[in-house]
């Protein structure tokens, strides 16, 4: 049996929670194991429980507030929600959801699979109570301080409490790598999604390499595909209801800084230069860029303005069909620990301009550049428009050899069989 902890699926109540929401939808239905979930449930008051596949019971369970099995565990929050929350979910969980298990639970043929820093307190609660070897898997794509004693800080403040000496030492330190650095401390393997994140991790944490496994994040094959000709009234609705004029290069993701949409924006008012057929659509939710992003489109001439289309909202449900859509797919993110939109689009046959950072050098390594898409080097507004139009020129090929690529190297098949065999070694 594998218990995992954390994803997001499309059930009422049931928390989002980033890109891990789809690793974990993805894999496990593709594992031969049992598989326990538990997420975290919002607006409700009740546990929703559901089978996600055959072998994949999900729980999803409200966050209240259990303090009991590690109340000094706490300090760490001072104020933050999303720590007060990730502590009191993980502790409901174990105290009420798998603690009374205990007499069914066979020890040597189950692990616990944490995803991601809110979710690493389990890995140390469950190996107290039942010493299940674990993985815990590092999604957070944050530049790590190294030369920091995260593991020191954490258990002075755990013998002493948060001393005002404590608390100047360790300054703006994001308090959620000290539960991401526990987690990595308690498993027995520590596994990342890229090698960047791996080299940023072992650096950050001291780790042994031995202790860290690299396993890309796969993407639904059958879902992203390139559109049939039957869709076009679908393609069409879609892309009317978004008020987007064909062709047009589609950027998606949250809008904060790392996104990089500002610098997006101002590389298509010099690609449309010499591409005036083409439209810009950012599409996204959340964040804090967004209204900045509208000021900067509104500024500029009125023909160029109406190209491009900036929308804050849940288009979750219409992507699949706006990659399809789209000629162009653009992330010219400046962080990134992994980039699956990426895959989604190139999965969609649509050939992809990426930033030069993180995981998407992986996702886009030199061996591809320039075949399925363009990486390049995004803080600046005149590269990415070149980049841009390297790939109007050739958007048909493109599109093609980056399906081809993705089918071959990302699906969750063959993600599915390097977890399986990771899983082995452990039981």
């Amino acid at each position: 049996m594998v218990f995992g902890l954390g994803f997001h699926t499309q059930v009422a109540n049931v928390l989002y929670t980033g890109g891990l929401d789809i690793v974990v939808t993805y894999l496990y239905p593709h594992l031969p194991y049992k598989t326990l979930i538990f997420v975290r449930a919002t607006k409700s008051t009740r546990t929703i429980s559901f089978r996600h596949a055959e072998n994949v019971r999900v729980n999803a369970v409200p966050v209240e507030p259990w303090r009991s099995l590690d109340p000094s565990s706490y300090w760490m929050a001072e104020g933050n929600r999303d720590i007060i929350e990730a502590l009191d979910f993980v502790s409901s969980v174990v105290h009420e959801r798998i603690l009374p298990l205990s007499d069914l639970i066979q020890r040597n043929q189950t692990i616990v699979h944490a995803h991601d820093w809110m979710n690493a307190k389990a890995i140390k609660y469950m190996k107290e109570a039942f010493d299940f070897p674990a993985v815990f898997s590092v999604h957070m794509s944050v530049v790590r301080p190294t030369g920091i004693d995260y593991l020191g800080l954490l258990r002075r403040a755990e013998r002493g409490g948060m001393t005002p000496e404590l608390r100047k030492e360790m300054g703006n330190l994001d308090r959620r790598l000290l539960l991401e650095a526990e987690g990595c401390e308690e498993a027995e393997v520590v596994h990342c999604v890229s090698r960047a994140t791996a080299e940023s991790v072992i650096a950050a944490y001291s780790l042994p390499r031995k202790k860290v496994k690299v396993i890309y994040n796969g993407v639904d094959t059958k879902l992203y595909r390139p559109p049939e000709e039957s869709e076009s009234r679908e393609l069409e609705t879609v892309i009317k209801k978004y008020g987007i004029s064909k062709p047009f290069i589609l950027s998606t993701g949250r809008f904060v800084a790392e996104k990089n949409h500002k610098t997006l924006l101002k590389a298509f008012t010099i690609f449309a230069k010499d591409h005036p057929e083409y439209s810009l659509a950012i599409l996204g939710f959340g964040g804090y860029t967004y209204d900045e992003l509208i000021r900067m489109r509104d500024s500029l001439p009125e023909p160029l303005k109406k190209k491009i289309i900036i929308k804050n909202e849940d288009i979750r449900n219409d992507l699949p069909l706006l990659y399809r859509a789209a000629s162009i797919c653009c992330f010219p993110s400046l962080v990134e620990a992994f980039g699956i939109v990426a895959l989604e689009a190139m999965a969609s046959g649509v050939p992809v301009v990426v930033g030069d950072v993180g995981g998407l050098r992986e996702v886009l390594p030199d061996r591809v550049n320039g075949k399925v898409g363009v990486r390049v080097n995004c803080s600046q507004p005149e590269p990415l428009a070149e980049a841009l139009a390297r790939v109007a020129n050739n958007v048909e090929k493109m599109g093609r050899e980056a399906r081809r690529y993705v089918c071959r190297y990302f699906s969750w098949e063959k993600i599915a069989q390097q977890f399986d065999r990771l899983y082995q070694k452990l039981f």
